[in-house]
């Protein structure tokens, strides 16, 4: 069963040629579907590419001269084919604008799947720093009651102490907030109020 899936899904342009002309054309079965499938892929990546270089400081080589010149090679070929592999000029004609379509749509609609993923992805971006602010927010006023409760903590920033299980010691700050008076029984000091680096008074 997987076998024959992997098969139509490889050739499912040519299972619709089949139906419409029949005996009429005598193309490869994989070519126009792989092309389809190509121009979906490179219209896709183009895309990406331009979405992610505007909203990031990134610099992705994405072209749309190369992807326009990319299925514009591949749809000649296809026309070639059209025109080799029919029966009429009626056939290689409908072929030809039918190939030529679907190879447009498949571009069309990678570019579009990838707006979708980026507005996606953004959302979920969007969502996740909320997430974090408001997580913030509530860390924030629970520490807002922790200091109106008269509690200070003072956390150490030595990595030996705090593998030795030394981590945090609660107290209360001097009015100047350069001294820490811990409820271990212990003093500790700083130089300035915006060092975190804390010594304890001998």
């Amino acid at each position: 069963m997987k076998k024959i899936f992997s098969i139509k899904a490889v050739s499912f342009f040519h299972i619709i040629e089949k139906n419409i002309w029949e005996d009429r054309i005598h193309t490869n079965p994989y070519f126009a579907t792989v092309s389809i499938l190509i121009s979906t892929i490179v219209a896709a990546l183009t895309t990406a590419g331009h979405i992610i270089n505007n909203t990031f400081p990134t610099d992705i080589q994405c072209s749309w001269y190369i992807a326009m010149s990319i299925l514009l090679f591949i749809m000649v070929l296809n026309v070639l084919e059209s025109v080799l592999a029919s029966e009429d000029a009626k056939t290689a004609t409908l072929r030809s604008l039918l190939v030529s379509g679907c190879m447009l749509l498949g571009a069309l609609v990678g570019a579009i799947t990838s707006i979708v993923i980026a507005v996606i992805i953004a959302i979920v971006i969007i969502i996740f720093v909320i997430s974090v602010l408001f997580h913030a927010l509530l860390g924030g006023g629970s520490s807002s009651s922790r200091r109106n409760d008269g509690k200070d903590e003072l956390e150490t920033t030595d990595l030996i102490e705090f593998m030795a299980g030394g981590g945090k010691v609660t107290g209360r700050k001097s009015a100047d907030g350069l001294t820490f008076y811990g409820d271990n029984g212990k003093t500790y000091d700083r130089e300035t109020t915006s060092s975190k680096d804390w010594y304890e008074r001998s």
